[in-house]
């Protein structure tokens, strides 16, 4: 493969670098696929591996949450879990098309 040296602005380098950072590849992975781009050659730009804290952070999730806010408070505390099961097996049937 033929090596091609194009000299960049530094506020490009840095957006290139940015860029490559976000997707996970390298510098030289993200400008070949930026000059594909730019040549209609590619529609698709290589990922590198992706970890979950990685894609957590990528998509604005938060990477740890207290076990509290999980909890849910939407079932009365006096109704045991077999009142919870009957309901949601009610709820399901009211829900299902009537048998032929």
């Amino acid at each position: 493969m033929n090596e091609l040296i194009i000299e960049l602005s530094p506020e490009l380098q840095r957006r290139l670098a940015l860029e490559a950072a976000r997707r996970g590849v390298s510098v030289d992975q993200c400008a070949r696929f930026a000059l594909e781009m730019g040549l209609s050659l590619t529609n698709e730009m290589p990922e590198g591996p992706t970890d979950l804290g990685r894609l957590a952070r990528r998509q604005g999730a938060p990477l740890a949450v207290p076990f509290e806010d999980l909890l849910g408070d939407f079932w009365p505390e006096d109704e045991s879990a077999d009142d919870f099961i009957l309901a949601i097996r009610d709820w399901r049937r009211q829900d299902s098309p009537p048998a032929p």
